[in-house]
């Protein structure tokens, strides 16, 4: 349609009154839908293979790469394991040999050496029970699909890192005499205003004033990605006593997108640094895929394997207006789902999902992958999870997760039959 030096404005087919669509935005290439009539998430940015596994392929990542590995795009890795990986005994000096023991001994567990347990970050109380979400030196992964509440749940998560009082009954910071900062990469100054007031509001503070132990920062205005994650390492490295820094959302800060395997160590590595120098807290929110439960792409798997907590939050099934948050994994004791309501005064209620949690903790057996393997062939991905979710009595989640264990064992695989995919048994099983 039209371009800018910043981005080009584009349009989707078909019929609409609105000017533009979405933009791509030209130093990074990622394309931003605005438009809520297309298979794209609005206001969620996409790199141009993702754009490509969701128009031409329906949001099949694996057929994606096969469509494009057979056009004779991309290259194999050599391989084998890098020889510069290795350490050559027969080769190497004494200097060699004594750095590598020398880097081996400062790594060894020493059982006479008392360590002690990280300083809590923020905790979950339900009656007399105790749990930990988040401690120092670690970091929390908040993942959801798009409008699923995510940034309702971060707000009271730093209300409570900045409160000496619980907030919504159940969570308790320990971070009130520390800097606590809120980063958000998204919303607009209105929203980000009505959201430091709805944060203070929760913590029992006054939303009119500035408190020394919060900060909260809008950095959609910046033009690219690298400078808000420029902008954000300068904030980890100069202010001292950081308590709980919570980045909203961590895809903003990678220039190459979610599926660009080096650049999402990285960002995974400069979060275990920021987490260990600071000795503070870190929570950060990614999107889920859209046609699965999965965090997105690489950078999703990444911070999955090293965070402390990873939660999913998700709009309930049975109760209109609220979210389902559930623990996915956590180094500590697992703490029970919950269900969110935001209630008329901008702000939440949470209560145990306990009523809920046998239904949701189902765990498939082999017998049940073969039992329902004939039922859902020649069906698509939604019609079997609604399959199984209907005559299994299971939620949508559980059918997901179902699907996805099943397509891991090689049970079945994604065709192509014209313009839908199906599900297609493999002859072994």
């Amino acid at each position: 349609m039209r371009e800018n030096e910043r981005m080009t404005y584009v349009k989707r087919p078909g019929n609409t009154d609105a000017e533009t669509s979405g933009v791509v935005f030209k130093d990074s290439g990622l394309f931003m839908p605005f438009t809520t009539s297309t298979q794209f998430e609005s206001e969620q940015p996409y790199d141009a293979f993702q754009a490509f596994v969701i128009v031409a392929h329906n949001g099949d990542f694996q057929s994606a790469i096969r469509d494009l590995r057979n056009d004779g795009f991309g290259s194999q890795p050599e391989p084998g394991i890098p020889d510069d990986a290795l350490f050559d005994y027969e080769t190497a000096t004494d200097d060699d040999i004594d750095e590598m023991l020398s880097l081996l001994q400062s790594l060894e567990v020493d059982s006479t050496v008392i360590i002690d347990e990280p300083d809590r970050a923020i905790s979950l109380r339900f009656g007399l029970d105790d749990y930990i979400f988040g401690t120092m030196g670690n970091f929390s992964l908040v993942q959801g699909k798009a409008k699923s509440r995510k940034s309702y749940f971060l707000s009271a998560l730093m209300a409570a890192a900045i409160s000496t009082h619980d907030v919504c009954g159940h969570i308790r910071g320990h971070l009130s005499d520390r800097v606590n900062i809120y980063i958000d990469t998204e919303q607009g100054d209105w929203h980000a205003s009505n959201a430091k007031k709805r944060i203070q509001s929760m913590a029992g503070l006054d939303s009119r004033i500035n408190y020394d132990n919060f900060k909260h920062y809008r950095f959609r205005g910046l033009l690219t990605n690298k400078e808000r994650l420029k902008l954000t390492d300068y904030i980890m490295q100069s202010f001292e006593n950081i308590g709980l820094v919570v980045i909203d959302g961590i895809v903003d800060l990678a220039s190459k997108g979610v599926n660009d395997e080096e650049e999402a160590t990285a960002i995974a590595s400069k979060l275990l640094e920021w987490t260990s120098n600071n000795d503070c807290h870190v929570c950060i929110v990614l999107h889920e895929n859209k046609n699965d439960r999965n965090a997105k792409g690489h950078l999703g798997s990444y911070l999955v394997q090293k965070a402390e907590t990873t939660v999913s939050l998700a709009k309930s099934e049975t109760m209109p207006g609220a979210s389902d948050i559930v623990p996915e994994y956590t180094r500590n004791k697992e703490f029970p789902s919950m269900s969110m309501t935001i209630t008329g005064y901008d702000t939440i209620e949470l209560e145990l999902l306990e009523s809920l949690e046998p239904v949701s903790q189902r765990v498939w057996t082999s017998d049940d992958q073969r039992r329902l393997l004939p039922s859902i062939v020649g069906k698509n991905l939604p019609q079997a999870i609604k399959f199984i979710s209907d005559t299994e009595s299971v939620p949508t989640r559980s059918a997901e997760k179902l699907l996805n264990e099943m397509e891991a064992d090689s049970m079945f695989t994604i065709t192509k039959n014209g313009r839908s995919k199906i599900i297609t048994q493999n002859d072994i099983i």
